[in-house]
């Protein structure tokens, strides 16, 4: 939903459950000073900022945090990571292989207390289905070489901070 333009300290109040306008900007992600109109449009949801990054496999683009399960942690920025519709973001990552030659991108997402089923990412209005793998150290773990080339590029677009919802 986010916030609302008009009656913009009303609906921030609504949205953030902040009644002084300078805590319920820091609960949208504004640093200080701001003004009242850069609220507009804003939520609590879950937010994204990829990073880019590289290991021997190949490059990758994420955000990555602390309790990821493979060696590159605490990689972009995750906001809000219990707000992203189901479970917990332990993060999602892009990687290119150049290891094999041709090989596919895939995309990798884990959930803390995800679901057993198939989940679909919307990243800045793109959207990506992932097929459930397993359960890794309590983690959900869902992946996919199917991925669109206008994600890829969000994806790649490092440092934008952008809406991710999991359903």
């Amino acid at each position: 939903m986010g916030v609302a333009s008009g009656w913009v300290g009303s609906s921030a109040r609504n949205e953030t459950g902040e009644q002084w306008m300078s805590a319920a900007g820091s609960k949208l992600g504004l640093g200080r000073p701001f003004m009242m109109s850069q609220m507009v449009g804003r939520s609590m949801g879950c937010k994204i900022a990829t990073a880019a990054y590289r290991d021997s496999l190949g490059k990758k683009w994420g955000a990555v945090g602390p309790n990821w399960p493979l060696n590159q942690k605490n990689q972009g920025t995750i906001q809000n990571a219990g707000n992203c519709g189901v479970g917990t973001l332990v993060g999602i990552e892009l990687q290119l292989t150049t290891v094999v030659g041709n090989a596919r991108p895939s995309l990798a997402v884990y959930l803390q207390g995800g679901r057993a089923s198939n989940i679909t990412v919307n990243l800045g209005g793109n959207t990506c289905a992932l097929t459930y793998q397993q359960v890794i150290n309590g983690q959900h773990y869902y992946w996919t070489n199917n991925i669109s080339t206008a994600f890829q590029n969000v994806m790649r677009s490092t440092g934008a901070l952008r809406d991710l919802r999991i359903s």
